[in-house]
């Protein structure tokens, strides 16, 4: 190939595929990159699908112990994490993240069907940016997350 002529484009990658997948690095001009923690698959596939229609990046952790490592280990945007998760529970969580190097820090978001004033105050105490009763709307969260985002709102 001549040195003034272009490389082909790779294809676009396909949804579900490893180049899909690809986790936003830093200082690109990138979607949401979330990191989901709930033990609901039912959960977990609703805001996976939410998430992805809108071109956000998804990691999702099934319970506390792999939310954290993956906190630990990877750079997100957002923690949409449940208070009710195995092993670490949401609550746990939140008060790691506020432990972790700045550059894993990330804002979070909180679902949980545990409503009474007592867990939402002690998510807010712990950090989170926003709590949102399940069961949950998608569109709703999309909404809030928009706004703690400031992005405009798209549903």
């Amino acid at each position: 190939m001549k040195q003034d002529q272009k490389m082909p484009s790779a294809p676009p990658a396909l949804p579900g595929s490893a180049a899909a997948a690809r986790p936003p690095q830093p200082g690109e001009d990138t979607p949401l990159s979330i990191l989901t923690a709930d033990g609901d698959a039912v959960v977990q596939r609703i805001l996976r699908t939410a998430f992805e229609r809108r071109g956000w990046f998804v990691c999702q952790a099934a319970d506390g112990r792999e939310a954290l490592e993956l906190m630990q280990t990877e750079r997100f945007d957002l923690f949409v994490l449940d208070l009710n998760l195995a092993f670490i529970n949401g609550f746990e969580l939140l008060d790691a993240l506020e432990h972790l190097p700045e550059d894993r820090r990330a804002k979070a978001v909180v679902i949980s069907a545990q409503t009474q004033s007592e867990p939402v105050l002690r998510a807010f105490e712990l950090g989170a940016e926003d709590f949102v009763d399940k069961p949950l709307v998608p569109e709703i969260l999309i909404a809030r997350i928009d706004r703690l985002f400031k992005r405009p709102n798209m549903c």
